[in-house]
């Protein structure tokens, strides 16, 4: 299976695949597609692919075909691989040797320096587990290990593979959807656009942030200073190292009770709150200290933390963090609710949960305090909190309340994010009421988070998304690529890029000789051997206004697939 370039309007490059399989007698469309919903959190309405050739037939072996396509695709992003377009499928045909079996020639979408036999494989893997899954769909024990038994085998070990992070997935859908190309870079980066529309991204972040702003936020210690000395509100607070044996005598000039953290983490790692006594500070020490050299003591603030995201010098959104709750429906106990959340969890396949819901001592000491305990009985909408606070190891209930935060605060968000140099920015507010401003109530900034967790699971976090991707490229990204095709069209093309030249632009000129740089001197490019890799790589450069490509003809242009998605093109000199 060899890696190709962009075709049939794809706008992801594609490789040709054929695949071989047989239809599962009987197959449970209505009940695969029940199992795509609960456990892959996806409508399969939502997943339509190119048919080229053959048209749609709404044969079972086709539906079966698209369902596979489409959990490969899934699983696929689920493991850190950025696919997002729909196959392309050319031809269905049976296999009259074996009744039963099938034969799908496809295209389907692949992403720069991931090694092709990752995306083969996944596709056999993706049609197995399809397989065991209708084997089994009826017996919640034996889901439950095939679960356990396909994230330990496949899941695990390919994710472990597989370069970046999570979060970078929210990031790359949202250029996907809005129109903005981006490719792999390697380990990890992706570019976003092209040329002198370019930006290179690790996660969220991307190349305009600051160098010293992002270390500086990384450091809490280091970060509060910074924010304290320019005014704007934050907790008190001291740093130590770790093993320093503190005591609570040394902690007078600071108010209980105490929230204690090593310095360099994040998501809640190594956070204890509430803290008041001897025991308890000894107990929290020893806990930042595992993780960090240094750990942070700061008076801890009365009120709820909120995500204000900044992009850009504005508020994308405010997210009110809910410790992880129940709900009640004035019938059934806690536990019982408890119980109920954790079985919806579990349809999910186990990259796809959350945390579960636990009665544990925390939990049990969170419903004492509120007076309550697993058996009681919770009003309709009544909330019981299991948990102190929202922790990405915990995890929580987000509120979307961006409608409630006054203008002071959002000021203040956007001046922290300012401060660091960040176009992108999760400012952890802690406020009692963020409708009233930061200086009535005691409000502070508790964090700066450079490159925040953006997510897809929720609307807001989507629309954020999408809006970074507006901020940053109002064009989508693109610069000109005119293509002309015809032996007779290469004199037109020259002109071209020379009346381009002659306007100031900095255009490129490639044919099959190779490529001309703007001052018409031949452009080396180090590792590039086809007039493919050469303009793939020109896409990462940001001073190039735009490419004039001429080809011989259709088919040459076409053998290997385009190094881009998208293009104007002219024929034989004429525009």
């Amino acid at each position: 299976m060899k890696q190709q370039g962009y075709r049939f309007g794809m706008r992801q490059p594609a490789t040709h695949v054929q695949l071989g399989f047989k239809l599962p007698q009987p197959v449970d469309l209505a009940a695969l597609d029940q199992w795509i919903r609960d456990a892959l959190e996806y409508d399969i309405q939502s997943y339509q692919p190119q048919f080229i050739g053959d048209k749609p037939s709404g044969r079972p072996a086709e539906k079966f075909l698209v369902r596979w396509l489409c959990v490969t695709t899934i699983l696929l992003q689920d493991i850190r691989v950025p696919v997002f377009e729909r196959a392309a499928i050319v031809s269905l045909k049976g296999d009259r040797k074996q009744p039963g079996h099938f034969v799908a020639d496809i295209w389907f979408p692949v992403v720069e320096h991931f090694p092709a036999k990752l995306f083969h494989a996944w596709l056999a893997i993706a049609n197995q587990f399809i397989v065991d899954v209708l084997a089994h769909k009826d017996d919640p024990a034996a889901l439950e290990k095939l679960y356990q038994a396909f994230q330990q085998s496949q899941v695990l070990p390919w994710s472990a593979q597989i370069p970046g992070a999570r979060s970078t997935i929210p990031i790359l859908q949202a250029a996907f959807e809005s129109g903005v190309p981006f490719a792999h870079c390697g380990f990890g980066r992706y570019v976003l656009g092209w040329g002198s529309g370019s930006r290179f991204f690790d996660r969220s972040s991307n190349m305009l942030d600051s160098a010293i702003g992002s270390v500086a936020t990384q450091q809490k210690h280091i970060a509060l200073q910074m924010m304290r000395s320019s005014g704007i509100p934050v907790p008190s607070g001291s740093v130590f190292k770790s093993g320093h044996p503190l005591t609570v005598a040394e902690l007078t000039s600071l108010r209980a009770p105490w929230v204690v953290k090593p310095v360099d983490r994040d998501r809640g790692e190594g956070v204890t709150m509430g803290v008041a006594t001897e025991e308890a500070l000894q107990s929290a020490v020893a806990n930042a200290s595992r993780l960090s050299k240094q750990f942070l003591v700061e008076e801890q603030i009365e009120g709820n933390c909120h995500r204000i995201l900044v992009i850009d010098g504005q508020v994308m959104y405010a997210v009110k963090r809910h410790p992880k709750a129940v709900v009640g429906d004035g019938v059934q106990s806690i536990a019982a609710l408890v119980d109920q959340l954790n079985a919806a969890i579990g349809k999910k396949i186990p990259i796809k949960r959350l945390p579960d819901y636990c009665l544990d001592e925390l939990a049990l000491t969170c419903l004492k305090s509120a007076g309550l305990t697993p058996d009681s009985v919770l009003g309709a909408g009544e909330k019981a909190y299991l948990r102190p606070a929202q922790s990405t190891q915990w995890g929580g209930d987000p509120e979307e309340v961006t409608d409630h935060l006054h203008p002071y605060n959002a000021a203040l968000a956007i001046r922290a994010a300012r401060l660091f140099g960040l176009s992108c920015a999760g400012v952890d507010f802690i406020s009692t009421d963020i409708a009233l401003p930061w200086h009535q109530n005691g409000a502070v900034i508790n964090e700066v988070n450079y490159s925040p967790v953006m997510g897809r699971t929720h609307s807001f976090q989507r629309k954020a998304a999408r809006a970074y991707m507006a901020s940053l490229f109002p064009t989508q990204g693109k610069i000109p690529i005119d293509v002309f095709i015809g032996k007779a069209s290469r004199q037109s093309a020259k002109h071209r890029w020379q009346r381009l030249i002659d306007d100031g632009k900095r255009y490129i000129f490639c044919d099959e000789d190779g490529l001309l740089a703007p001052d018409g001197q031949p452009l080396r490019l180090a590792g590039a051997q086809s007039a493919y890799e050469k303009i793939a790589m020109l896409r990462t450069d940001a001073s190039l206004d735009g490419l004039v490509i001429h080809a011989a003809s259709a088919e040459r242009l076409a053998a290997n697939g385009q190094p881009f998605e998208y293009a104007s093109v002219h024929f034989k000199g004429h525009p």
